[in-house]
């Protein structure tokens, strides 16, 4: 009868966007959604029977798993917050680089007019800008969703009520009916400059995983075998970093995040990628560089199918 753990629940679709889902937490996020769903009604334990892995339990020993979980439960019924949790609860494994685990994250905002591609917006209209957005977003989440790694789409919602008229479980699901949610998975973005939001997203990338990368919605032409590129750069180096030609990067990946490489870097200048490799080579990292890329930030960083003149895809 006990919520925590491997389960599956069955909530009503009104129910659950009435508790807001599950909580944004990298972990104990089941017993998020349990408490919120309680404070409802009555649950109702089901006559069925589901099946999960073992996985974590075959690797280090139920014992010694079970007695981590006490541990991390009594931890957060004293009040210590999930995500500081994690570290404790990372399973630390070797395994073969073909079963090892895998998480792109894809940095993506709400597609509204005015808060997505200014810099395009100034020389083809935010309509238009916009319209670019959603096909050069659709094409990257396409591209990776039936690759070989977990693929997390981090959400940069507005605050809770924004011109728009968006509030934040709008602007989410928004960008859900956007891209789809076939294969991949959805989280929100935490607060501070990109510099915080992209370390917290790798820090939770890699609770569990053994590498990740972090990718924007900008590039016309991100493939998985790009991604694929990079997780085999990881498995020689411990820094993998895609420069774009604008002096700025398209994809960073590590196995180890490292706060270092994202404090006091000015975004959105051409001096992010010559700052980052400098931070990296003083903290004494191993450095591999994938191809160079275009963003697309300009008119003419627009591919000829996306060109001013014709319209894009649907």
């Amino acid at each position: 009868g006990l919520v925590y753990g491997d389960q599956g629940l069955v909530v009503s679709r009104p129910m659950y966007d009435r508790v807001l889902g599950y909580p944004e937490w990298s972990l104990m996020e089941d017993v998020g959604i349990v408490r919120r769903l309680s404070q409802q009604g009555r649950r109702v334990a089901l006559p069925a029977t589901i099946v999960t892995s073992s996985r974590r339990y075959d690797q280090e020993g139920g014992l010694r798993r079970w007695m981590r979980n006490v541990m991390l439960m009594c931890a957060f019924r004293a009040g210590v917050h999930p995500d500081r949790l994690t570290r404790w609860y990372r399973t630390r494994r070797s395994r073969p680089a073909t079963a090892q685990r895998r998480v792109v994250g894809v940095f993506a905002r709400p597609p509204i007019p005015g808060r997505v591609k200014t810099r395009l917006a100034a020389d083809i209209g935010e309509i238009r800008a916009t319209e670019v957005y959603r096909v050069l977003g659709r094409r990257t989440v396409d591209a990776l969703r039936d690759g070989e790694s977990e693929v997390l789409v981090f959400v940069d919602v507005p605050p809770d009520r924004d011109p728009s008229g968006l509030s934040t479980l709008d602007s989410t699901s928004d960008v859900k009916e956007w891209l789809g949610d076939r294969g991949i998975d959805f989280r929100t973005q935490t607060d501070g400059d990109l510099g915080a939001r992209m370390y917290a997203a790798l820090e939770e990338c890699l609770a569990g995983a053994d590498a990740a990368c972090l990718v924007g919605t900008d590039l016309p032409d991100l493939r998985d075998t790009t991604v694929e590129a990079a997780f085999s750069a990881l498995s020689r180096a411990e820094v993998v970093v895609g420069p774009a030609t604008d002096g700025g990067y398209y994809l960073i990946g590590m196995t180890v995040p490292h706060r270092e490489l994202f404090v006091d870097i000015p975004w959105s200048t051409d001096k992010v990628l010559a700052l980052t490799l400098e931070r990296a080579a003083a903290l004494g990292l191993r450095v591999e560089l994938l191809e160079p890329k275009t963003d697309v930030d300009t008119a003419a960083d627009l591919p000829a199918d996306l060109a001013v003149g014709g319209r894009p895809p649907a």
